[in-house]
Parts: C-alpha cells; sequence; structure tokens
C-alpha cells in the first residue's frame, strides 16, 4: 500500500513532537507516567469468577487453591484445577453459569500462559453458556468478551479484537448505559490496541470521550475525576500531545491541592510531571524562558515537599535531589547543578540500600536530552512521493564514537563506523545530533568526571536513487576540488 498523505502526515508530527528526544529519566516511584504496556498483557485477576453463591465446599475450596496458585504464579498448577473445575460445573445437575464461570477460570489461566488458542476456545465456551444461561445481551458478557478481545491481540489479530471490544461495549452500554463508567476497561483496552496500531486519531476521539464521561458524572474538581486525569495524562505523553498532557497534570495538581496539605507527598507527582512537560516545551526558542521558570518552580516545590515531610519516602527525596541537578545541568548552570548533585550524593551515602541507589545514579553518564534527527534521508521535495511505498526503503546506520566531560557535555565525535559508506548526508546528521546531546556526568567520589569511548547508533532509512544522487553529488564536488 503506497505511503498516505495522513501517515505522513502523522509520522512528521510525531518526529517533531519528539525531535528534542528525552529530557530527564522518569522517577520510577511515579507510576502514573510509567511507559503503558501495549504488549497486549493479561491481568488475570480481573477475570476470575468465584463460584455461584450456595456452592458446594468443594467447589469454594477447588477454587481458593486455584486462586492461590494464579497468585504464586504457578500458572500450570492453577491450569490444571481450573480443568478440574471445569469437569465437575460440567455434570449434569451443575448450571450454565457455573460452567460459565468455570470455563472464563480455565481461559485466563491459559491466556496467562501464552496458550492463546485453548484460552479463545474456553471464553467462547464461556460466552455461549451465559447467552444460553441468560440472553446475549447479560452484563455477565462482558468480561469474557474482554477475555476473548485480549487473545485476538496477543494472537496479532487487531480486527477480531476490535469487533469483539466493540460487542463488550455495547452490551455495557445497553444494560448501564452510554454515559456509564463500566465501559472504561474496555475504552482503556481499546486505547492500548490504537497505540500499538498507531491510530491516533482514533486514539484521540476514545481520550475525548474518556474526557466526556468524567466531566458529566463528577464536579471538576472533585477526586473522583483523578482517574480519568491519569488515563489521559498516560496516553497523551504517549501520543506526544503535550499541550493536553499538560492540561491533565495541571487538573491533576489543582485537585490534588484542594483535598491534600501543602506538604503531602502527594502532590510530588504531578509537580515532576509538569516540570517534565515544561522541560520539553524549552526546546521552542518563544516559551523558553517562560517555560524554564516554570519547571524550576515545580521542581523545587517537589524537593521542598519531599525535604519537610515526614511521608515522603526516600525515592521521592533522590528523585526531587537528581531532577533538579539534571535540570541545571541542561541550563549548564554548573555551581547550581553541583550543589544538588552533591547534596543527592550525600543524602545516598548512609547505608548499604542508599549506596546502591547512589551507584545506579552516578556510576555512569545518564542522558538527560538525546535528540534524534530525521530518520529519512531524502530532505528534498520529491513529485512522486505518494507512489513509494514503505517496503522500498532500505536501512542504513551510522556509529559515532564521543566522549562526555565533567558538564554532561559531548566532545571527541568520531564516525568510526557507516553503513553504506559515504553517504555523507547522514553521518553529518549523526554527528549534529551527538553535538547537541545533554548528560548527567559520572561521578567518583562526589565529584563529576569526563567519561571517554561512548556511542551512539544512529539508524536511519533511505532510498537507493537517494543515495546515488548523493553519492554523484559528492563526487562532483570532488572533481571540482581537484581541478582548482
Amino acid at each position: 500500500m503506497a505511503v498516505q498523505k495522513y501517515w505522513r502526515k502523522y509520522v512528521l508530527i510525531v518526529l517533531a513532537a519528539f525531535a528534542g528526544g528525552p529530557l530527564a529519566a522518569a522517577p520510577e516511584f511515579f507510576n502514573a507516567d510509567a511507559p503503558l504496556d501495549l504488549t497486549g498483557d493479561f491481568d488475570w485477576s480481573e477475570f476470575i469468577q468465584a463460584p455461584l453463591p450456595g456452592a458446594d465446599p468443594d467447589a469454594r475450596d477447588n477454587f481458593g487453591a486455584f486462586t492461590e496458585a494464579m497468585a504464586n504464579n504457578a500458572y500450570s498448577e492453577a491450569e490444571i484445577l481450573a480443568k478440574q473445575m471445569v469437569e465437575a460445573a460440567s455434570s449434569e445437575d451443575s448450571n450454565e453459569l457455573a460452567r460459565a464461570r468455570a470455563l472464563q477460570n480455565l481461559a485466563a489461566a491459559q491466556q496467562t500462559i501464552g496458550e492463546h488458542e485453548s484460552a479463545r476456545q474456553n471464553f467462547l465456551a464461556s460466552i455461549l453458556a451465559v447467552s444460553a444461561a441468560k440472553d446475549n445481551l447479560s452484563p455477565d458478557l462482558v468480561k469474557p468478551l474482554r477475555g476473548l478481545a485480549a487473545t485476538f491481540v496477543s494472537s496479532q489479530q487487531p480486527e477480531q479484537a476490535f469487533a469483539t471490544y466493540d460487542k463488550a461495549l455495547h452490551i455495557s452500554n445497553v444494560n448501564f448505559g452510554p454515559h456509564s463508567l463500566a465501559q472504561m476497561p474496555i475504552l482503556q483496552a481499546r486505547l492500548q490496541l490504537m497505540m500499538e496500531l498507531d491510530d491516533p486519531g482514533a486514539a484521540l476521539d476514545v481520550l475525548e470521550r474518556v474526557d466526556m464521561l468524567y466531566t458529566r458524572k463528577f464536579e471538576r474538581y472533585s477526586a473522583e475525576m483523578l482517574p480519568g486525569l491519569y488515563l489521559q495524562a498516560k496516553f497523551y505523553s504517549e501520543l506526544g500531545v503535550k499541550m493536553e498532557e499538560r492540561n491533565a497534570w495541571r487538573h491533576i495538581l489543582a485537585i490534588k491541592q484542594r483535598t491534600l496539605e501543602d506538604d503531602d507527598p502527594g502532590l510530588i507527582e504531578p509537580n515532576i510531571r509538569l516540570a517534565s512537560i515544561y522541560m520539553r516545551s524549552m526546546r521552542s526558542d518563544a516559551f523558553r524562558a517562560v517555560s524554564s521558570s516554570s519547571a524550576e518552580k515545580h521542581l523545587k516545590t517537589a524537593l521542598r515537599i519531599a525535604k519537610n515531610s515526614p511521608d515522603a519516602t526516600w525515592e521521592m527525596r533522590k528523585e526531587c535531589l537528581l531532577s533538579l541537578a539534571d535540570f541545571y545541568t541542561l541550563f549548564d548552570l554548573k555551581a547550581r547543578a553541583r550543589r544538588y548533585y552533591g547534596e543527592a550524593w550525600t543524602f545516598l551515602s548512609v547505608n548499604d540500600e542508599l549506596l546502591r541507589a547512589r551507584a545506579d545514579s552516578f556510576d555512569a553518564p545518564v542522558p538527560l536530552s538525546r535528540p534524534d534527527p530525521d530518520r529519512y534521508a531524502h530532505i528534498e521535495i520529491m513529485s512522486d512521493y505518494e507512489q513509494i511505498e514503505q517496503d522500498d526503503y532500505l536501512e542504513g546506520e551510522v556509529t559515532v564514537r564521543f566522549a562526555i566531560d565533567e558538564r554532561g557535555r559531548t566532545q571527541d565525535i568520531d564516525v568510526v563506523a557507516a553503513t553504506p559508506e559515504d553517504f555523507t548526508r547522514m553521518e553529518i546528521r549523526a554527528r549534529n545530533a551527538v553535538d547537541s546531546f545533554v548528560y548527567r556526568p559520572r561521578f567518583v567520589d562526589g565529584q563529576p568526571v569526563s567519561t571517554d569511548d561512548l556511542e551512539y547508533r544512529f539508524q536511519y532509512y533511505y532510498l537507493p536513487s537517494v543515495y546515488a544522487s548523493a553519492l554523484e553529488k559528492s563526487a562532483k564536488r570532488n572533481r571540482s576540488w581537484q581541478s582548482r
């Protein structure tokens, strides 16, 4: 299929949004902004169904053993127990709902261990059993339909997954209403799949729906708004929509400021996240001064809370200190950066646990800003661009070796390998990218030191015709210089 205008526009937007690369490592304890899991991994705990009320003691005991095995990651044992429960629930005196629950439990165990086809068959059997016992619009169908969709995701069958999620969404809306939050797990699963398929337009539509569901149901600054806002912040971050991501975190901060004390550690997270967003905005000269001031303010607020709150963990304090020091490193404010790096070094030198954290933070350079150049080699406007197919591109690579000085800046930049050779345009792009990198320097005995022999590999895509044209132009330049 030829490259479409929409696809090109999206790629360019995303490349522009991420052109500067990461500006700081995400604090590990801030789960709300953790990288999204877009692999279709299955959360079995959502899909486990207890025996029906009035079930016999043996059924309850078997279910208890099954859940214990699942919780202990003994999935093979859990699968055996689940099969026994299905067999028991398939007796003549059992009803279809009991059998449906047992089948769903078996499917959950099988999906967890990667037996996707078996899980699919058992989710389907559970769906049929529920439909037979109740009807085709029973709310009891929602979870097995979600489970069935997960098997399609795991088996790389997105069309079937979307169709199944749509069925689950329809049943949820029929039973609970089109504005009910009961549909949220389905919407989130659809969002994850849309992200995996690089469908930003559809993902944005779902995010607007999420916003509508929460704003219709709750007061703007009520704590009930937070789950929806966290979800929006996550996905807007993944999409590179900085303004909407920032608005979500501002809203989260405003809610928490209304409900928490000034030094509550719950305020650290939104302050850190807002600082990160402002730091990414600093790449635009037009907003650099405003963004830097806002970022610094939020980072200092987070650090103040981490120091003053007795409920703040040492991990929080560590990350706040490092985040502020990294901010000053990015601005090349050497004295301020060293002050907070030094404070972090001293703080992390108290016991063995903190010393391990110190080693992780300071024993090697940490990238703070690593902007990737354009990964497509051609820069000229091509009249036949619409006819280019993705398979027409070849892959190239440039390897650059460099050093980091005690300020976190790169030096001694040298191209050490390139495939294909003599593609000067791409070698220059790689060198220029490395020249703009900023790192947290390595520390020894509490002092920043230089680090040699680091490597950056720049992988790119090119058309053979563009490479041939570049070689021809280079040859002409060489002949011109030789003739002088």
